[in-house]
C-alpha cells in the first residue's frame, strides 16, 4: 500500500474536526507528514471518545480558552501543557461525569524526574487544570492514555519498540499505551506482546478503513475499561 501523502493526512485531520466544530481546520506549527500523522492519530482517537463519552460532551479548546477555536493549532515541537505561547488545541470530553482532555505533544514528568513528551496523551481535565495553575507539567500518575506515533516509508527497527517501553518504564500506572504506526514490524510486534508493554497498532493510515475502525473500536473498548 503507498505510503499516504501530507494532503490526505491533512484532509482527514479537518474532516474529524469539521465533525466536531463546524469550520474549524488544522494548522501544523510544522508541515511535515510525521506531524500531520500524529494529528491523525489524534482524530482517530477522537472517534474512539465520541463512542463512549457522555452525550454532548466532546468538543475543542485551545490554550487561550476560546472554545470553539476556528484555528486548530497543533505544536510543531513538544512543549509545556500550560504554555500559551500560541492557542495550541486540544479535545475535552465526558466519560461517566469526569472530564478529560486530549492532548498533542505535551511534556510529562516521569518517575526519574525526566520530562517525556508524547506525541497524543489523555489526563484527567482537574489535572491539566492543576499543571496550568502550577505551570509545571503533570506527573507520571496523571496520564491515563498516552501513544507515540510513527510515521514511516519502511518497516520499524526493534529500536522502535525498546524505546517505547524504556518511555512507558517511567509512567508504570499508565494504564493505556499505544506504540501507532502506518508501518510495522513482526520483531516490534513480538516484543511488544509481554504483559505490561505497550500495544503495537499497525497499518493504521488514510485508505485502510477496516484498520482505522479496528483501532477506533479498539481503543473505545480501552477507554471503557480504563478511565
Amino acid at each position: 500500500m503507498p505510503t499516504p501523502s501530507l494532503p490526505q493526512l491533512k484532509a482527514l485531520i479537518d474532516e474529524v474536526l469539521n465533525a466536531i466544530s463546524t469550520d474549524t481546520g488544522a494548522y501544523l506549527n510544522r508541515n511535515t507528514a510525521d506531524a500531520a500523522y500524529a494529528a491523525y492519530v489524534f482524530g482517530l482517537a477522537l472517534r474512539a471518545a465520541e463512542r463512549v463519552a457522555d452525550p454532548n460532551s466532546v468538543r475543542l479548546d485551545s490554550a487561550k480558552k476560546s472554545p470553539p477555536p476556528k484555528t486548530f493549532v497543533i505544536r510543531g515541537s513538544p512543549g509545556a501543557l500550560h504554555s500559551t505561547d500560541q492557542d495550541y488545541g486540544y479535545a475535552v470530553f465526558k466519560y461517566d461525569g469526569r472530564n478529560y482532555e486530549i492532548h498533542l505533544g505535551v511534556q510529562y514528568r516521569g518517575s526519574s524526574d525526566v520530562l517525556h513528551e508524547f506525541d497524543i496523551s489523555i489526563i484527567p481535565a482537574q489535572d491539566a487544570d492543576e499543571s496550568r495553575k502550577k505551570k509545571r507539567p503533570p506527573g507520571p500518575s496523571k496520564p491515563c492514555a498516552v501513544f507515540e506515533c510513527k510515521f514511516y516509508a519502511h518497516r520499524l527497527g526493534i529500536e522502535i519498540g525498546r524505546a517505547i517501553v524504556g518511555l512507558k518504564s517511567d509512567f508504570t500506572g499508565v494504564p493505556i499505551s499505544r506504540l501507532v504506526s502506518n508501518s510495522e514490524s513482526d520483531s516490534v510486534a513480538l516484543f511488544l506482546k509481554k504483559t505490561n508493554r505497550p500495544k503495537l497498532s499497525k497499518h493504521i493510515e488514510p485508505g485502510n478503513p477496516d484498520m482505522e475502525t479496528e483501532f477506533v473500536y479498539a481503543l473505545a473498548d480501552e477507554f471503557r475499561n480504563s478511565l
